[in-house]
């Protein structure tokens, strides 16, 4: 008997492949060079201490800054970051790989959401392209040291298994998983999955189809992970923790403008038009779509994306302190819908509404291009500015011009090739222009990239220090607690007394930190320079006071 010859099916291949071009794009952005960059000050040089000092007191439920108490995050990321120093040093890699991961994850997932919807895998590479291509995932996102980008994969991982439970409502446990880690990494924000699923549910009226068993089965493993740590803080701690924790770091922030920054209800529009540029024009055109096809089509996915993107914005824009990452949760949505639009309007060669409002968007995305984009190198020649007169770039009127041409070129380049080729002219264009945009975005993030700093004032000094190899050093005239990542970069030499004094009388080490402000001129005479380095100086006393 003859066996029958085995017949490899390459379509089943296909989606594998797609996810591995997504991981090899989003790997090649996110780790790239991503222990080189200094860290940044603030909330990344804080949540780099935290971690530091949880590493070196072993005090895993006692989180602490300055070694006094810290209230502003729960431990998750701090958990997983601590262990890293022992692996990796103490380096900013090991402060940010977990952001990495999680921005790598989140491009994984978010490609095989749209496979799992459409089976496409035209789409999965789309919606991970989309997503990569965004600014946002460069900036206190997935390639720094802080919660939001490990928030954003929670978020996601949970709305993805409550869409899943529409079927299988046996999901829904894995989305009480979720969202507690999502609670457990960023407190309060990681509620926002379960207020995006109860107004779905309730606009889809699925609450019977869940079952009250498998509700209560997801509460029960929210509450396994959540209840723990936050109760023995509140025991330990009480009002000190409860006040840092709640009361400033969600209430007061909801209530009142905080750090100064004062900006309009509508400053988060500006931001999405900013962080996904150049797609930026596609945002209202998907948008458009999306509520076509959630109210006309009765698209669940649909409704359910357009609820996730409205209520992450709706409640950041109300609340009153506002930075532009708080919105980081709803970009993964916006790629979604952005992704599923494009992909009806390839699909759609008769519908003039699309291609009437597709001239429109094409129009305003070329004019706008130089808005966006460094007006020379490599970039610039990718668009049409880059071969014309550098009037037409400068001027408003020279911008809505080449917009209007470029558009009627393609409508008269479409039309001439009616019938001339086997895929439709509006398709093959459309595919055409949504790879080259995403090719300028992919671009613009590259050369970002390359161009970070490698070094900092703070970075230079602790080095300089640590081959001094002094006891100690004192810091005056200025305050670290200012300077967060300063202070990491300090604190991480072996045994380094730091010591932060008010007064000079109250000098006492060899080696004195300060800066070059005028005040400070009467310290700096008392010594020789060593090094200095942006507006900080260090010098050798020249006498040493008696201690």
């Amino acid at each position: 008997m003859v066996e029958a010859p085995v017949v490899i099916q390459p379509k089943r291949f296909l989606p594998a492949v797609a996810f591995l071009g997504v991981a090899i794009l989003a790997s090649a952005l996110l780790f790239w060079n991503l222990g080189s960059k200094p860290l940044e000050n603030w909330d990344e040089g804080i949540h780099a201490n935290v971690s530091l000092e949880m590493a070196r007191k072993g005090a895993w439920f006692d989180l602490s800054y300055r070694d006094a108490l810290y209230t502003a995050k729960p431990p998750l990321k701090f958990w997983l970051t601590a262990p890293l120093f022992a692996m990796l040093g103490e380096t900013e890699l090991a402060v940010r790989i977990w952001s990495a991961v999680a921005g790598v994850a989140t491009a994984l997932l978010l490609a095989f959401w749209a496979w799992r919807s459409s089976r496409s895998v035209r789409l999965a590479l789309l919606a991970g392209g989309v997503f990569l291509a965004g600014r946002f995932v460069l900036f206190h996102a997935f390639r720094t040291g802080e919660t939001d980008g490990l928030l954003t994969l929670f978020i996601v991982a949970a709305l993805y298994a409550y869409w899943r439970s529409w079927q299988r409502p046996r999901w829904l446990l894995a989305f009480g998983i979720l969202t507690g880690l999502a609670v457990m990494t960023k407190s309060f924000a990681g509620l926002i999955p379960v207020l995006i699923a109860g107004i779905d549910a309730t606009l889809a009226r699925r609450w019977r189809e869940f079952g009250m068993r498998n509700l209560l089965a997801a509460l029960g493993w929210f509450l396994v992970i959540v209840v723990p740590w936050h109760a023995i803080e509140l025991v330990r701690y009480g009002s000190a923790f409860w006040q840092g924790y709640f009361t400033f770091h969600v209430l007061e922030r909801a209530t009142d403008v905080l750090y100064k920054n004062v900006v309009p209800w509508y400053w988060y529009l500006e931001i999405i038009f900013r962080r996904t540029f150049p797609l930026s024009m596609i945002v209202l055109f998907a948008l458009i779509f999306a509520v076509r096809r959630a109210f006309r089509n009765r698209d669940s996915l649909d409704r359910m994306l357009l609820v996730w993107f409205l209520v992450v914005l709706m409640l950041f824009s109300f609340v009153q302190t506002k930075f532009d990452w708080y919105i980081l949760p709803l970009y993964p949505a916006l790629a979604l819908i952005m992704t599923r639009s494009i992909a009806e309007y390839l699909q759609a060669a008769d519908d003039r509404a699309m291609h009437v409002l597709a001239f429109l968007t094409l129009a305003a995305t070329i004019a706008l291009l130089p808005s966006g984009l460094a007006h020379t190198g490599l970039i610039w020649m990718m668009t049409p500015y880059g071969f014309l007169p550098d009037a037409v770039s400068t001027s408003v009127a020279g911008r809505l011009s080449a917009g209007v041409l470029v558009s009627v070129i393609v409508v008269v380049l479409a039309r001439s090739l009616r019938g001339r080729i086997v895929v439709a002219p509006t398709r093959a264009i459309g595919i055409f222009l949504t790879v080259y945009f995403l090719v300028v975005a992919l671009a613009w993030q590259g050369s970002y990239l390359r161009h970070q700093p490698m070094t900092a004032p703070f970075k230079e000094i602790a080095e300089k220090v640590d081959v001094l190899n002094v006891e100690g050093i004192d810091v005056t005239g200025f305050t670290l607690v200012t300077q967060p990542a300063g202070y990491f970069y300090l604190r991480r030499i072996p045994d380094l007394k730091l010591r932060e004094v008010k007064t000079p009388d109250d000098l006492t080490s060899r080696v004195v930190l300060t800066t070059l402000d005028a005040q400070n001129a009467s310290i700096r005479d008392r010594g020789d320079a060593i090094l200095e380095a942006g507006n900080y100086i260090l010098i050798e006393q020249r006498e040493r006071p008696a201690t």
